[in-house]
């Protein structure tokens, strides 16, 4: 037995060495190979404020935190931005929990523009626990001394604290400096807001303040009472633009006014005013109004003058305007026709009828796009979905290469081939659209409409439904709107011929001979309608029956519309009312 041997195995001296110098190479060999399995390489550094870029503000929050322990030097800046950042993520006690840290860190002093971002944060917690002394107190600096980029939160900081302690005037001026800091698309929020402070104080000292504010005070351009309509038997006021690219368009809108007025034997006056081209002469002539014998301003038209009437909400008198330039001031409207109006409708209306996938085409013209993305967004938030999507160029002939865009008409042709590399013998396969849709959506004028749902209907064969908005229709009565035939889409009900409010479209011959016309006198029709039944009542009409639709004035000041829906017949509108008769 081996083991048990009294015989030991002896080696050759001469051998020996050379063994030696073998064990110690595999030896440095092993190690060298150890080194570079064991060391991987060191993990790429996060940069906090690219975090705080992308939007990650927790991850940045958490960043600036480990930096802040681990530099001594520059901890009280880090655990500042730390702060910033769980601002930025909602979080108000991870917030107070880095301010702390920062008050007890050691290191370099913050800077001065530093120290006027920590009162910022600071009064937000003062605030958030209802401390509107401290929270004043920390905000007291000169707004000078700020950031120009942090002035807006100084503002409004101030403002919920004088709020909190009732201090109305105050918060009022303080939103009233916040306002020419604020983004167009915010400042009818931050109006509101003002009127919502001054409803606070008794009318006598409303009144005071506004006699005691020195001509530059910020505050007395929103400052007063909203205008209300009275029922009364006094002055419409109609102002026209007598100049510019908008004046002949302003004068049909006039007509269309004044032949709905006569028609219906009105009451009262209504008086012309011209205002000219700019933004500047529609709000001087508003200005020099007086309520004493002016019950209602219609227009202006353009939306330049109606975005200056806007910026000065507290007018003598109500004002209807004539366009859209985001949310009227309380006590006025405007009335509009926008395109987004029509492809909102539409989407609406292809939901309830059971429509859920659509392909989307429009032209490229700003009118189309408006209401191609008014209706997508509608039809998506319903649930439905835009499956393919293409722009057409109005003045071209040939849009096949758009429609195999927007039908997906390559789809067979992409699965056909990547099933003849798998099968490794050529298939022959024709362009069809997809399966998945329910209707085609064609938002584009009437003829580029008839030329792109003939080669539609030539790639389709005729088996895909086609929808649209108002903007394919001009109310003119033509043959080639046989092309049309069977395209389902909404319009005005006075531009269907449905009747409605006089004058009716068979009594305006002369008219009918131009689309675009036809839509501008209905426009002014439907404002005096409008106008006549706020004076009447009061208060802004809801449930108005007019020519371009059922009127209804919103919370948001906008009159809004119903159309009605039709399919053409024959060359002609066909009235569809059951949502079971299309598709």
């Amino acid at each position: 037995m081996i083991l048990g041997s009294k015989y030991r195995i002896r080696m050759p001296l001469a051998s020996a060495p050379r063994l030696i110098v073998f064990v110690c190479m595999a030896a440095l060999l092993l190690a060298a190979c150890q080194t570079k399995t064991t060391r991987p390489p060191p993990p790429p550094t996060e940069d906090p404020e690219q975090s705080l870029l992308a939007g990650d503000f927790r991850r940045a929050a958490e960043l600036f935190a480990d930096r802040a322990r681990q530099d001594r030097a520059g901890a009280k800046r880090l655990w500042l931005r730390a702060a910033e950042a769980w601002r930025e993520e909602g979080d108000l006690e991870a917030m107070r929990s880095a301010l702390e840290a920062l008050s007890a860190a050691r290191g370099d002093p913050l800077t001065d523009p530093e120290q006027r971002r920590l009162e910022l944060l600071l009064a937000e917690i003062a605030l958030a626990d209802g401390e509107a002394a401290r929270a004043l107190m920390l905000l007291a600096a000169p707004a000078s001394q700020f950031p120009r980029t942090l002035r807006p939160r100084l503002h409004e900081l101030r403002a919920r604290a004088f709020e909190l302690e009732r201090n109305w005037p105050q918060a009022a001026r303080e939103r009233a400096r916040l306002l020419p800091l604020t983004r167009e698309e915010d400042g009818a929020i931050v109006r509101e807001q003002i009127r919502a402070a001054l409803e606070r104080m008794p009318l006598d000292e409303r009144r005071a303040l506004l006699a005691e504010l020195p001509p530059g005070d910020p505050l007395r351009l929103v400052v007063g009472e909203a205008p209300r309509v009275e029922p009364s038997s006094k002055t419409i006021v109609l102002l026209v633009h007598d100049a510019g690219p908008l004046s002949s368009a302003s004068q049909l809108v006039a007509d269309g006014f004044l032949a709905s007025h006569f028609q219906a034997g009105r009451q009262g006056k209504v008086r012309l005013v011209s205002v000219g081209a700019t933004a500047s002469e529609a709000l001087a002539t508003v200005r020099r109004l007086s309520p004493a014998d002016t019950a209602l301003v219609v227009g202006p038209l353009a939306r330049e003058a109606v975005r200056a009437l806007w910026a000065e909400p507290f007018l003598p008198v109500p004002v209807l305007a004539l366009n859209d330039a985001g949310l009227p001031p309380s006590g006025h409207l405007s009335f509009a026709l926008p395109p987004e109006q029509d492809g909102s409708f539409l989407g609406v209306e292809l939901l309830a009828r059971g429509v859920d996938d659509v392909a989307l085409l429009f032209a490229q013209e700003e009118a189309a796009d408006r209401a191609a993305m008014a209706f997508a967004e509608t039809f998506r938030h319903g649930g439905g979905r835009v499956r393919a999507e293409a722009s057409l160029d109005p003045h071209a002939t040939d849009h096949r290469e758009p429609i195999r865009v927007a039908l997906d008409a390559a789809l067979a042709k992409r699965r056909a081939e990547t099933l003849q590399r798998a099968l490794g013998f050529k298939i022959h396969v024709s362009e069809r659209h997809r399966a998945d849709l329910d209707a085609l959506v064609l938002i584009a004028r009437p003829h580029l409409a008839r030329l792109v749902a003939t080669q539609v209907r030539l790639f389709t064969e005729g088996e895909l439904p086609l929808a649209g908005t108002a903007m394919l229709h001009d109310g003119r009565r033509s043959l080639d709107d046989r092309d049309l035939d069977g395209l389902f889409f909404c319009d005005a009900p006075w531009m269907l011929d449905l009747g409605g409010p006089p004058p009716s479209r068979a009594e305006l011959p002369s008219l009918l001979e131009n689309g675009p016309e036809q839509r501008l006198f209905l426009f002014g029709m439907d404002a005096e309608r409008i106008a006549r039944a706020w004076l009447k009542s009061g208060a802004p009409p809801t449930g108005l029956e007019g020519g371009s639709g059922l009127l209804s004035a919103g919370a948001d000041g906008r009159v809004h519309r119903r159309l009605e829906c039709a399919v053409f017949d024959k060359s002609l509108p066909s009235l569809l009312r059951s949502p079971a008769t299309w598709p």
